[in-house]
């Protein structure tokens, strides 16, 4: 019999296809960073970095100012009635939803 015919053929590894996936998706990635750095405006990078270096470390932070306590008491009061009107519409459509059961459980009784 002849050799070369009973060999079995060597079955193909995936080394090369991981290889060429791993390197597009490098080269993808570079091609992005690479676009974003160029579209970036320069003048956002500098600004950024001069407000930060403008602002020196021992400067006081001045308190936000806070709202006067009669105003949050209303507007608290104000959340609690919308709260109270909207757990009575439910309340409401819920009783409905009962009441169309139990006219449908009669209906298929019958």
């Amino acid at each position: 019999m002849d050799q070369s015919s009973t060999r079995r053929r060597k079955a193909p590894t995936m080394r090369p296809m991981l290889l060429a996936v791993a390197a597009s998706f490098l080269f993808g990635g570079a091609v992005v960073g690479y676009t974003v750095y160029r579209l970036s405006e320069p003048d956002e990078i500098t600004s950024t970095q001069s407000a930060v270096a403008s602002t020196p470390a021992d400067a006081p932070i001045e308190p936000s100012p806070t709202p006067s306590a009669t105003a949050s008491e209303a507007a608290a009061q104000q959340a609690v009635e919308r709260v109270e009107e909207q757990q009575g519409g439910i309340d409401q459509r819920l009783a409905a939803a009962e009441q169309d059961l139990a006219q449908a459980e009669e209906h298929w009784l019958e």
